[in-house]
């Protein structure tokens, strides 16, 4: 580099194809018409530049882009300013009826953390998930093995 402030290649990409975030305050984004995707890249960056593990962002971005599908498939709006309580209700029964309720309460604490960060960032006046509480997980007892059990374990193998 022959500037010290010349920004690299990778930067200079990033730079020209990132949408711009906008300031802090009053809800000014036009992300009442633009899908989850945009934001899902802008979310990814933040993570990684927070030094997020690789599997938590990994599960988070699985999250946010299986809620995508499902609001694409269920003809319900993808934009982040359209989307209200109802619709992340809608996604997560839906979790519920194909899937262990441990996946959803991941799938919906990931989903949490992708509105916070947009309430955050400015891009939503509030997250539609703001009063929303986790679906309830059971809990699975891990079976014990008896003493007798163990007993006739050590004696197979001895």
């Amino acid at each position: 580099m022959d500037n010290f402030f010349e920004l690299s290649e990778g930067a200079r990409v990033a730079e020209a194809t990132t949408p711009k975030r906008k300031s802090k305050g009053p809800n000014t984004s036009p992300s009442l018409g633009e899908g989850l995707g945009v934001h899902i890249g802008l979310w990814e960056r933040s993570l990684r530049a927070a030094n997020r593990s690789a599997k938590t962002v990994q599960v988070y971005l699985e999250s946010v882009r299986q809620l995508e599908r499902f609001l694409e498939a269920s003809s319900l709006p993808t934009a982040p300013g359209a989307l209200r309580r109802e619709h992340i209700e809608a996604w997560i029964e839906d979790l519920l009826g194909r899937c262990k309720p441990a996946t959803a309460s991941v799938r919906f604490r990931s989903a949490q953390q992708f509105f916070k960060f947009l309430a955050e960032e400015g891009e939503i006046d509030a997250s539609p998930m703001r009063t929303m509480r986790p679906p309830l997980v059971p809990e699975q007892p891990v079976a014990v093995v008896s003493t007798d059990e163990l007993e006739r374990l050590i004696r197979s193998v001895s």
